[in-house]
């Protein structure tokens, strides 16, 4: 009872009533059935960095002596148990690279997270005979004469644009550990077309 009504009716009492409801699925974040993916747990496969998945167990498969865990990667955890088990949040954080395995019990599930774009720090788009910076850990190297790079220190290089007109290059860069990540780049012209905004220098 939250309200006594001492206005009305002698003997009469006015009552509200409140539920309190405590709905855990609400608290995670949407839980997507990987395409194509035969597994008992329930997660998307594919995860971007620094995010916040929610992983699920059907009650059928839910045992006490199973437990949820990450394995694979040191920068993903759990970082909550929901809904008396059969659910988790799994934390990616901001640099995770790679792949990580979900498990619970005998049950597992591989992910990969979405980061190769963002390895090569830099724009996608140039223009003629700009000079760009780009960053990544590794040794950068292209695949065309239309650019070079004047300079490199193993954590970003200097690149030049030598053509005026528009085309497109790859630019590559080969980590210590000998991984290979690519940011396909497009020049684009001096005062842009009907699709394409101007283009100045970044240096």
């Amino acid at each position: 009872m939250q309200v006594t009504d001492s206005i009305s009716v002698p003997g009469i009492l006015e009552i509200e009533v409140q539920e309190y409801y405590d709905n855990p699925i609400a608290e995670l974040p949407e839980i997507k059935k990987a395409d194509d993916i035969e597994s008992v747990i329930v997660g998307e496969t594919l995860v971007p960095q620094d995010s916040t998945i929610g992983y699920y167990i059907p009650k059928t498969y839910l045992q006490s002596s199973y437990s949820w865990s990450v394995s694979g990667n040191p920068r993903v955890e759990i970082v909550e148990i929901m809904n008396n088990g059969n659910m988790c949040k799994v934390r990616i954080h901001d640099g995770a690279i790679g792949t990580y395995t979900i498990n619970y019990g005998e049950y597992s599930l591989e992910v990969t997270i979405d980061w190769q774009r963002e390895y090569i720090t830099g724009p996608d788009t140039v223009a003629p005979y700009g000079i760009y910076t780009y960053e990544a850990d590794g040794i950068f190297s292209v695949d065309s004469p239309l650019v070079r790079i004047n300079s490199q220190d193993g954590t970003k290089c200097e690149l030049e644009v030598l053509t005026g007109r528009k085309g497109k290059f790859t630019l590559t860069c080969v980590t210590e550990d000998n991984e290979t990540y690519t940011l396909p780049v497009t020049i684009g012209s001096f005062t842009g077309d009907k699709n394409e905004k101007s283009i100045g220098i970044v240096s």
